[in-house]
């Protein structure tokens, strides 16, 4: 069985992460929104973890996850901003970070994390198949970063919003539940640790 850093080091060999890694600035990294319309554009997190697989699934097409799948096809296309395979005190995680406008709606996000899963999932099965590796030990967060006018650009959703589920297992997280400055955030405030 494979360490969670080995295989962390197999997935940036598979990965072209030189099209779609994050991009790492002052040990952060760097989730960028590129729509002109976007209210949120930057979001920093840090510090960045050696090893790490840092990248987002929209590349040269941003509403197209896959060239196999149809653009039309509704729900399916779309995945989430960053997928980050990292670690905190020992333990592993796969971060889904998503970047919306002030009051995101559900049916804005939900399908990018389900699509970004459903990605991993592939990935996780190409590691079985190919290299007998995969992802046990590595726990699952969905984090939801948005815009709000109020005080900072970053706010909780108050109480008007609930928490999403994107299935029975996991749930999406709203961040920050309180203010940060210049839309920088540790792992650590990240993940509650």
């Amino acid at each position: 069985m494979a360490t969670p850093n080995e295989v962390i080091e197999k997935l940036c060999q598979i990965i072209d992460l030189n099209e779609f890694a994050i991009q790492e600035v002052d040990n952060q990294w760097v989730l960028i929104e590129k729509d002109v319309s976007a209210k949120l554009k930057k979001v920093f997190i840090s510090p960045v973890t050696n090893p790490n697989c840092a990248f987002k699934l929209d590349g040269k097409n941003p509403n197209q996850i896959s060239f196999y799948i149809n653009r039309s096809a509704k729900l399916v296309n779309q995945g989430c901003d960053a997928i980050i395979f990292t670690f905190l005190e020992n333990d592993y995680y796969i971060l889904f970070c998503e970047m919306k406008s002030e009051f995101p709606k559900e049916k804005d996000y939900k399908s990018q994390f389900a699509n970004a899963l459903c990605f991993v999932d592939y990935l996780e099965l190409m590691l079985k198949r190919h290299y007998n590796y995969d992802f046990q030990g590595f726990k699952k967060q969905f984090i939801l970063f948005y815009y709000s006018k109020e005080n900072t650009p970053m706010q909780n959703f108050g109480a008007k919003h609930r928490a999403v589920s994107i299935d029975n297992e996991y749930k999406v997280r709203p961040f920050p539940q309180n203010t940060i400055n210049n839309n920088h955030v540790s792992l650590q405030e990240l993940l509650r640790k």
